[in-house]
């Protein structure tokens, strides 16, 4: 992927562990020449200068106005007010991003709202069950997939920009449509949350969970999340997510009814299918 010129002023609204991570990439990788945080939490911005993800921070939406580029990197509710606040402050010629796990409804109130910049929604495949600028790693995208949405009004130079953003951080673009990213990161990352959720809340009847292996770590780490985040998520994707719970629960009654017959021919036909998959995937995950 070509270059692209240096960013006079990148501006981050959001300046916990993904906001701070696009700043910090961002300085190190020399992408913009000066980077402005904003976040409602002065002791947020004073630690993401202290950390190098921002040159200044403050905490008013007007410390853009200068800005060529924006990333919102709020939590999922908030990202439409930012958006519609942030009219009033950015340059036309502005393009604006976000970070929201969730995109088919940011996508239609950005065109609601009609600002004089350019959006293009996004969504970077990174970060862990941390948050805040602790969770915050200049190498946090490098080789992850950046998902944009363009949509029919999306301008091909607008959508270019955001691409180059994304590889410039280390990641790798990937564009599709809001729909289509809801639905397949409703099963690829929603659904996984949900069940480490679920199993966490299972082993509250055992006495001994000290047991568990680097299996139960692994499939329980994003369990440690942050709630309120999370009903968020679920709530903006509702139909998407229960769409995938009633697929879960059917190959769960389907190995159900194989272990209730007996059915060990089942059960192995299955768990080989599953394995075929995962050595078909295995450059992906």
């Amino acid at each position: 992927m070509h270059g692209m010129s240096e960013i006079n002023v990148l501006g981050i609204v959001g300046l916990g562990g993904i906001g701070a991570s696009v700043g910090m990439a961002a300085k190190q990788r020399g992408l913009a020449q000066r980077v402005v945080g904003v976040d409602v939490d002065q002791s947020a911005c004073q630690a993401a200068v202290e950390a190098g993800a921002s040159d200044e921070a403050g905490q008013h939406l007007s410390r853009l106005k200068s800005a060529g580029f924006v990333v919102i990197a709020v939590p999922p509710e908030a990202i439409i007010p930012v958006l519609s606040q942030l009219a009033a402050y950015l340059p036309p010629s502005a393009i604006v991003t976000d970070v929201g796990s969730v995109k088919s409804e940011i996508v239609r109130a950005a065109r609601a709202i009609k600002p004089d910049f350019t959006f293009v929604g996004g969504h970077p495949m990174a970060g862990t069950e941390r948050s805040g600028i602790e969770a915050a790693r200049a190498d946090l995208f490098v080789g992850a997939p950046w998902i944009v949405t363009p949509d029919e009004q999306t301008s091909p130079d607008a959508l270019a920009q955001v691409e180059q953003v994304a590889f410039s951080l280390g990641a790798v673009p990937v564009a599709m449509t809001a729909e289509t990213h809801d639905q397949h990161v409703g099963l690829l990352s929603h659904l996984p949350n949900l069940l480490a959720a679920a199993l966490l809340r299972l082993s509250a009847q055992l006495d001994h969970t000290e047991l568990g292996g680097g299996s139960w770590r692994d499939l329980t780490r994003v369990g440690g999340s942050d709630p309120a985040l999370w009903t968020q998520i679920l709530g903006m994707n509702r139909a998407k997510m229960l769409t995938w719970i009633d697929a879960l629960l059917n190959e769960l009654t389907l190995m159900r009814g194989y272990l209730s017959a007996e059915q060990n021919e089942q059960v192995t036909a299955y768990w080989e299918s599953a394995r075929r998959l995962k050595e078909k995937n295995i450059n992906d995950f």
